[in-house]
């Protein structure tokens, strides 16, 4: 009668952790996963159980502490900006007069009206001159004379 061995009880478990992490992005169950294909080779060789597990657990370890920040850091650091934020540091055109007078207007991206007020209150801006957009608050984009 056939039955599984060690090894492929390593593999297999590393294939299932895999695929865990598809549904759980953390880098914790591939962590763990490395951890079993590591042991698996270790298992193929000959390796008692005791010691496999304690292979298992070093690795684990050592991956969770070590790769997976990496691995967080390289996955976060690519995040695209979206909406307002991606609208900081372009440059827009004023449609209407902003200052103290005025505080609020209108300034004109991609063919689209935001409102606008100034970021620095002691500065005015007149229609038809270029604004830096370099903040936003809800949905009122803060503005500075270029």
């Amino acid at each position: 009668m056939d039955y599984i061995t060690g090894t492929q009880w390593w593999i297999i478990a590393g294939i299932l952790l895999l695929i865990l992490e598809i549904f759980t992005p953390a880098f914790f169950a591939a962590a763990l996963a490395v951890g079993c294909f590591i042991t698996a080779v270790f298992s193929y060789l000959g390796t008692p159980t005791e010691i496999s597990w304690l292979i298992f657990s070093a690795v684990s370890i050592i991956t969770v502490i070590y790769l997976r920040p990496l691995a967080k850091k390289m996955y976060n650091g690519k995040q695209l900006k979206t909406n307002a934020e991606a609208m900081i540091g372009r440059t827009a055109v004023a449609e209407t007069d902003i200052n103290t007078v005025q505080p609020e207007g209108y300034v004109k991206l991609d063919g689209v009206s935001w409102k606008a007020v100034l970021a620095d209150s002691s500065t005015s801006v007149f229609k038809g001159d270029h604004v830096k957009i370099v903040g936003y608050e809800s949905i009122v984009l803060k503005v500075k004379k270029v």
